[in-house]
Parts: C-alpha cells; sequence; structure tokens
C-alpha cells in the first residue's frame, strides 16, 4: 500500500527538494500542519508534502529525556535562492530557529524519497498531510 501511494504522491507535483524539521519538543498533528502550511502561506515553496515521524525512544530514569518526533518535507520550490537563505527562510515562515531545519537537498529519484518519507505511515503517532 505504501508503495503505491507513495507512487502517487510522487506524481501529483513538481517535488524537486526535500529536507527535515527536527525540533526539540514533540509537534502535534495541528502544531505540524500549522508550521508547514506557513512555508506555502509565505510563498516560499507552491506546495508541499510531509510526513510526522517519531524518533527513537532513548527516555530513561536517568535523563528524563522524552520522545520527540520529526517532519520530512517533500518540496515544489518555484526557486531555490541557495541552500542557507532558502533554510533561513524556512525556518523564520515555522518560526523555528535555523538549526531546526535540515539542509535542502535537491530530489534525486522523486518516487523512492517519497517512498522514504512515507516509511512510518500507518504506525502510531504517524501523521501526514498536503498543502
Amino acid at each position: 500500500m505504501i508503495k503505491e501511494y507513495a507512487k502517487e504522491i510522487a506524481r501529483l507535483k513538481d517535488w524537486n527538494y526535500t529536507t527535515t524539521v527536527r525540533t526539540h519538543y514533540k509537534l502535534k498533528p495541528h502544531i505540524a500542519d500549522n508550521k508547514v502550511k506557513s512555508i506555502v502561506d509565505s510563498e516560499i515553496a507552491n506546495n508541499i508534502f510531509y510526513s510526522v515521524e517519531e524518533d527513537r525512544d532513548d527516555s530513561d530514569i536517568y535523563t528524563n529525556v522524552h520522545k520527540v518526533n520529526h517532519l520530512h518535507l517533500l518540496l515544489d520550490l518555484p526557486i531555490m535562492l541557495d541552500k542557507t537563505n532558502t533554510r533561513k527562510r524556512i525556518a523564520k515562515s515555522m518560526s523555528l530557529n535555523i538549526g531546526a531545519i535540515g539542509e535542502v537537498q535537491p530530489i534525486e529519484g522523486v518516487a523512492n524519497t517519497t517512498r522514504y518519507i512515507l516509511k512510518k505511515m500507518g504506525k502510531p503517532n504517524s501523521h501526514h498531510n498536503f498543502f
């Protein structure tokens, strides 16, 4: 099912870049939606497909570290100014520190990238959306 779904998402738009977003806190689906939508609203990207993926649970009784998650983004960017400037613009639109935004990389093999982004689809606490 994921393979077919990823194939259709890959054909939906002209996905040309990808990145990740890692905050120091857990993003609930509605918060993730609002933050990702802000990138489109800021006219940085024409469209975005993204998924929320749980990080490994490294919590233990000694560090009291809580489970967090991160975002994988497929981006349909109209232009790529430069990697640093694009990261800054994405961070600003999402009200995040630039350190939370991974390197914006060109997509090589959109079907495989989409499948990777969807690898946790259907698992507990997974979420995905399109803007």
